[in-house]
């Protein structure tokens, strides 16, 4: 063709039409597919309209032999000349036998025209519509690529309907590139509607026969511009016998259109997601490559449109499916029913996947579902996993925060966290603690109540943690915040409920120091009592104190309620003072006799000394004295009678002035001279004369000596003879004229006793004097006394000389003579038995009695031998 070319082409200027008949409709014909675009340039250079047809017609008959690139390239000189020749080439001359566009096209470019670009055709005026069967494929598809042609419905169908099946392939070819530079992102719904029906009508038969490569071609090359107008009828067509690979392509073009999407549409591809997986199932296995990868086949077998499917689907369609490997993939409801599934979570790494991916936000809606599970199943959910729950609540729920009101509070209380609650592991309790601070107190009262509730699923080490953050809640920021009045017992009670209860020392503490007594004042007696009664619960006895220096029921509790002997040997020391200090005999004797009669026996030497004692109330000093003395055991205690004593001689010594302590004349309470008695007691045995004398001055002490129950009380043996002596002398110092038959028998055998107060007793009381004697002094009478006595006595019988005993050898003459024969021969034995008889008594006697030998007898009276007497001189009555 080079050849025969570089021949002829000299002589183009000279030819007419006939020799460009000739040489491009014979002489040429068989070479023409090699004719170059170079050639025809060359050719058509300098040449009229008329012999340009003939070229054309010529090259026409060249057309299917000539390459597509050497058709691309004639049909550019083609159009070339043809803008060239525009001013000339629509004149009539140019336009002979042509009638229409499509007459144009075939007389000007020929089947050349399908390879033109259409915008190069609409520079010659040309109608796309009115040719439309004579476009390519491509031409339609830059056709509806013009402003304003897809807003026509009418056009675009007569377009498709134009089309085959075998150029829907070029057409979306082109019209895929031509949209991308345009930029074109959206078509007009209506239109896109019809597109895609007819595209998909069309497509119908074929898509049985296409591979993965042809789905992936259509799904995601051509129509993702129109597959948001999809429906369920678009998936209809779609035969349900693809391969899993050409299904797979489907889904992922689909998914690249999703956020295009209505959620009804999204839903349509779904269902067919759905139905197509469940087709192809094998032993629970659908669409499965060997590889078992969890994530590669959720998203090419779903897509985004998986939101759509349950937890469940996933697990039916691929039954070894992991949801926590791909949990970044799954929605809320998914995650929630992946973990309400019994036992697919074991481990806390696994709740922690799920829970990383799940918006705190949505925490809510999540628990809704899985804590009602984990209710249902408590078995298949370990502590483990639990806590892990508990603890993304914790960090990333919020709950703390004030735009969650005590409703919703609630609603997470006892429905979403109830179920995690049980078992509650040691290590939680403080975060849950931290959120009830900042709730409301009927918020933070609840949450205690639930744990109490579930309390026998709960370890020791758990209780107890509980205990501790509950006494914290009390303590601060601010303390007892959510105390608003009432008993604080009752209030701590049904704060801490089965959790254990503060013992005294931790009860204590949580008085704040400027409420102490009002706190306790709102405590019955019996409930105080109650606690005080709790095993352990007393720990320090100073923290005790605490109680009732500042309990204003302190004397109620003590008359009306009983606790353990721990807890008495404690309270003691604390209302020991208040017992001291009372200074009304009613008060005292409630206090001794009814307040502290069971406390008593704990009594201890440091409660008695004189450093407690010293201040005491004189009434209640008396009081001690004769409990002391008198009603408490010893055997038990630490101390004995002699520090009891000590404590008496300390009071009694001190504090006083000119005046004997608690003695005052002017006060019926304290004016009593049974002074020794009341102070002093059965202890009196310890007093020594240097105590007495302190106790009391010489002085002082006569309004004393006389009082009956004094004399009593010294007339103990046990007491230091100089006492006692000091006692009888002062007694007699101060009232010589004391009656001795007064005295307590013991004083009798005092030398201190003056001779002459046994003279001045009239005969009756000096037979009881002489009684006393014989019983108390052991027959060792002063004779100086028994004179004294005897000389009191006037008229003599036998009885009176028994009475007198020894004592008769104080008689004198005068009253011996004054004696029968018969009384003093009846009275013999006692007479003889009396040693002190002076000769002149003793003549006397022998003188009165009929001298009388007696059997055996030698002597009558001792010392007097029975031969001398005078028989005759006796008066024998």
């Amino acid at each position: 063709m080079n050849r025969t070319f570089s021949i002829i082409a000299p002589h183009f200027p000279k030819f007419k039409t006939d020799d460009w008949f000739a040489w491009f409709h014979v002489k040429l014909v068989t070479l023409l597919p090699s004719f170059s675009a170079v050639m025809l340039k060359n050719a058509t250079s300098d040449i009229n309209c008329t012999n340009y047809h003939v070229v054309v017609s010529g090259m026409a008959k060249a057309f299917p032999s000539i390459s597509s690139q050497g058709q691309e390239e004639i049909t550019d000189v083609m159009v070339g000349y043809l803008e060239k020749s525009v001013s000339v080439i629509n004149t009539p001359v140019c336009r002979q036998g042509i009638q229409s566009d499509a007459q144009w096209l075939e007389k000007n470019l020929g089947p050349f025209s399908t390879r033109a670009k259409y915008s190069d055709l609409k520079v010659f005026n040309i109608s796309g519509v009115t040719v439309l069967d004579s476009l390519s494929s491509k031409q339609k598809a830059e056709l509806l690529l013009e402003p304003n042609s897809l807003s026509n419905e009418t056009l675009v169908r007569l377009v498709f309907t134009e089309l085959t099946v075998e150029d829907l392939g070029s057409f979306f070819d082109k019209f895929v590139s031509g949209a991308a530079e345009q930029n074109l992102t959206t078509i007009e719904p209506r239109v896109r509607d019809t597109i895609l029906n007819l595209t998909l009508l069309a497509l119908g038969p074929k898509l049985s026969m296409l591979g993965a490569e042809g789905f992936k071609l259509w799904f995601q090359v051509y129509l993702p511009l129109f597959l948001p107008s999809m429906d369920s009828s678009t998936f209809e067509i779609i035969p349900r016998n693809i391969s899993c690979g050409s299904y797979q392509e489907i889904v992922k073009g689909c998914d690249n259109v999703f956020t295009l999407l209505s959620v009804k549409q999204t839903q349509q591809v779904f269902t067919f997601t759905i139905d197509y997986l469940r087709r192809h199932s094998c032993s629970g296995l659908s669409c499965v490559e060997s590889l078992n990868d969890d994530r590669r086949w959720l998203e090419d077998n779903f897509g985004q449109f998986r939101v759509h499917a349950s937890y469940n689907d996933f697990v039916t369609l691929k039954n070894n499916f992991n949801g926590v490997e791909v949990a970044d993939l799954l929605t809320l409801s998914q995650l929630a029913e992946l973990a309400a599934t019994p036992s697919q979570l074991k481990t806390m790494q696994q709740v922690t996947k799920i829970m990383a991916v799940t918006s705190s936000v949505d925490f809510g809606a999540f628990f809704d579902i899985v804590s009602p599970a984990i209710e249902a199943h408590p078995a298949n959910y370990t502590e483990e996993v639990k806590s892990a729950f508990l603890q993304a609540v914790f960090d990333r729920g919020n709950l703390s925060s004030p735009a969650i009101s005590d409703t919703e509070f609630l609603l997470w209380l006892k429905v979403r966290l109830s179920p995690l609650l049980v078992n509650l592991s040691p290590g939680l309790v403080t975060p849950l603690y931290d959120i009830a601070k900042s709730r409301s107190c009927n918020s933070s009262q609840e949450m205690i109540t639930l744990l109490d509730t579930l309390r026998i699923t709960l370890s020791n080490n758990t209780q107890r943690e509980i205990y501790k953050s509950t006494l914290l809640f009390l303590q601060g920021p601010t303390p007892l915040k959510c105390y608003n009045g009432g008993s604080f017992y009752v209030f701590l009670r049904n704060t801490f409920l089965s959790f254990g209860f503060p013992d005294l020392s931790t009860f204590t503490s949580l008085l704040p120091q400027t409420r102490k007594s009002e706190l306790l004042g709102t405590i019955s007696p019996s409930e105080l009592r109650q606690f005080l009664s709790e095993p352990n619960v007393v720990d320090k006895s100073s923290d005790i104190c605490v109680i009732f220096n500042n309990y204003n029921n302190t004397t109620t509790f003590l008359e009306t309620e009983d606790v353990p002997d721990n807890v008495k040997m404690v309270t003691l020391p604390c209302v020991w003072p208040l017992a001291l200090s009372s200074n009304s005999k009613s008060e005292v004797k409630s206090w001794f006799d009814l307040r502290l009669k069971n406390y008593l026996r704990f009594l201890s030497k440091s409660l008695i000394s004189s450093t407690e004692v010293q201040n005491a109330s004189c009434l209640a000093f008396q009081k001690l004295v004769s409990v002391m003395g008198n009603n408490f055991t010893y055997n038990s205690s630490a101390f004995g009678r002699g520090d009891v004593y000590t404590t008496i001689r300390t009071y009694l010594s001190t504090g006083k002035s000119s005046s004997v302590r608690c003695y005052n004349t002017s006060d019926a309470e304290l004016n009593s001279t049974s002074w020794f008695v009341s102070y002093i007691g059965n202890f009196v045995t310890f007093i020594t004369l240097d105590d007495l004398t302190t106790f009391v001055s010489t002085s002082q002490t006569k309004v004393f000596l006389e009082d009956p129950a004094n004399l009593q009380l010294f007339s103990n043996t046990a007491i230091s003879e100089n006492v006692t002596n000091y006692y009888i002398s002062q007694l007699f110092a101060f009232n010589p004229a004391f009656s001795p038959v007064k005295l307590p028998g013991f004083f009798l055998c005092s030398s201190e006793v003056p001779i002459a107060a046994y003279s001045s007793v009239n005969e009756n009381d000096t037979i009881l004097l002489l009684n006393e004697l014989n019983k108390f002094c052991n027959g060792t009478v002063d004779p100086e006394v028994s004179a004294a006595l005897a000389s009191n006595i006037k008229t003599i019988t036998a009885e009176t000389f028994k009475t007198l005993g020894s004592a008769s050898g104080g008689l004198t003459s005068s009253q011996i003579t004054s004696v029968s024969g018969s009384v003093l021969i009846s009275s013999l034995s006692t007479l003889s038995t009396i040693s002190t008889w002076n000769q002149e008594q003793a003549t006397t006697i022998i003188q009165i009695m009929t001298c009388i030998r007696f059997p055996d007898q030698h002597w009558i009276l001792p010392g007097i031998p029975w031969h001398t007497c005078c028989w005759s001189s006796f008066k024998v009555n």
